[in-house]
């Protein structure tokens, strides 16, 4: 009975830990020469918080900047 159970929790923790990226990038207003920046992802996995959050704050400099934040 503990196997089983071991094994159903193994499948939900492995199952919880896959990723899914999310992508966006700036564009940049007219005052700011127009075009668009490099895409930057989020990647919601199991290291998330480890890592740190580069999409965040490149989503915040953008707006911050009176540009336009765009998501795949």
């Amino acid at each position: 009975m503990k196997k089983i159970f071991f094994a159903f929790l193994a499948i939900g923790l492995l199952s919880g830990a896959t990723s899914c990226k999310k992508c966006g990038h700036c564009q940049y207003s007219s005052a700011h020469g127009g075009g668009t920046s490099s895409a930057t992802c989020k990647n919601n996995g199991l290291f998330v918080g480890i890592t740190g959050d580069s999409y965040q704050q490149a989503e915040a400099d953008c707006v911050a900047a009176g540009d336009t934040w765009v998501v795949h």
